[in-house]
């Protein structure tokens, strides 16, 4: 099933990570499919074998290559495929069949200064939880012994990395 025909109606979220890539890095690209729904968009579970035909291509250039994307196996809501760019610039990532959404990527020279930023700017994963599934949680300190976390302070009666503190 085409994705331009399975999503009809849909609207497109499509984010890249790095979101700002150098020369060479591979870049992973995200699609998340939406329905309206009484005038509020909710994501769209669309079948395992829809098919979506994404490119990427220099703004302004003829030539184009395909980019695969597939549905992400620990999240149905999230379609996940990756590229490589050869040459700084701008560069767009579109769905074909869908010509008002694009996504402009801007790619920076191979030697390009790194930030604090570049290791933080990635994928965002959520896990689903099936429902009537207890949430996750990390299982509470009885001390409330927090210095594994970095902190030199105890706090009595603390369950968790956050306690209510007395500002100074």
């Amino acid at each position: 099933m085409e994705g331009c025909e399975a999503s009809r109606g849909c609207k497109q979220a499509t984010r890249s990570f790095p979101s700002h890539p150098r020369v060479g890095q591979t870049t992973t690209l995200q699609l998340r499919p939406y329905r309206t729904v009484g005038g509020k968009l909710h994501p769209a579970l669309l079948p395992a074998g829809t098919k979506w035909r994404v490119i990427v291509c220099r703004t302004g250039a003829k030539k184009a290559v395909a980019v695969g994307v597939s549905r992400d196996p620990e999240n149905p809501y999230v379609w996940t495929g990756s590229f490589r760019v050869g040459a700084r610039g701008a560069w767009t990532v579109r769905i074909v069949g869908d010509g008002k959404d694009s996504l402009r990527v801007d790619v920076a020279p191979r030697s390009a200064a790194r930030t604090m930023w570049d290791s933080l700017d990635r994928p965002f994963r959520i896990p689903t939880i099936r429902p009537g599934t207890s949430c996750p949680t990390s299982t509470p300190d009885p001390s409330g012994d927090l210095t594994r976390l970095g902190t030199q302070e105890r706090r009595r009666g603390a369950t968790g990395p956050a306690a209510a503190t007395r500002s100074r």
